[in-house]
């Protein structure tokens, strides 16, 4: 019996089981037909369907992908650059798993460009600042009486760990008199 039906198609062999459950139930003829009519919606995909879809559609949804796979490493490459100071940029996508549309996947490309853009600017004004921070301190070391109580931290000078540079009276209330003052660099964490 396995052998008749390793040779049919499944349509075939659907209502080949259909024709013979009804059958031995003692159905009807009309029974065993209409059964056997609505298992032939439930045909079995053909190699044929899948021939004819849009090869274009595919291929530009690989290559949105790709895209996208790009401007995500990326977007990750300058989080870790900025690391520990956070961009500011908000996460994208998102939501339930689900399979993504062209319009959808152009949509989430647009909008990974964007954050990347926005990365990279923040990045930017953020080294600009750091830059700023480290010329601050050398003037400080070079001349703290001009930057009297003035304080900067390690973090705001792109700096790993805790710990400030702090211009402070050299001898307390006798340097504030005498215009004595000096950098006091903190040696880390509370």
């Amino acid at each position: 019996m396995q052998q008749a039906y390793a040779d049919l198609s499944f349509s075939a062999q659907l209502n080949s089981c259909l024709s013979t459950e009804m059958a031995s139930a003692g159905s009807s003829a009309g029974t065993v037909y209409q059964m056997m009519s609505a298992s032939q919606a439930f045909r079995a995909p053909t190699d044929r369907q899948f021939v004819h879809r849009d090869v274009g559609e595919l291929s530009a949804k690989a290559e949105l992908r790709r895209q996208i796979g790009e401007l995500d490493a990326t977007l990750c490459a300058l989080r870790a650059e900025a690391h520990p100071t956070p961009l500011g940029i908000a996460s994208i996508g998102g939501g339930p798993a689900r399979l993504l549309s062209l319009a959808d996947l152009e949509s989430l490309r647009d909008q990974l460009a964007s954050a990347v853009e926005d990365a990279r600017s923040a990045l930017t004004d953020l080294r600009a600042s750091q830059q700023e921070a480290r010329g601050l301190v050398e003037r400080m070391l070079a001349d703290p009486g001009s930057y009297r109580w003035l304080r900067v931290s390690r973090e705001e000078a792109g700096l790993v760990g805790c710990g400030h540079w702090h211009v402070v009276p050299r001898f307390g209330p006798i340097g504030l008199l005498t215009g004595w003052w000096r950098v006091k660099i903190s040696s880390g964490c509370p």
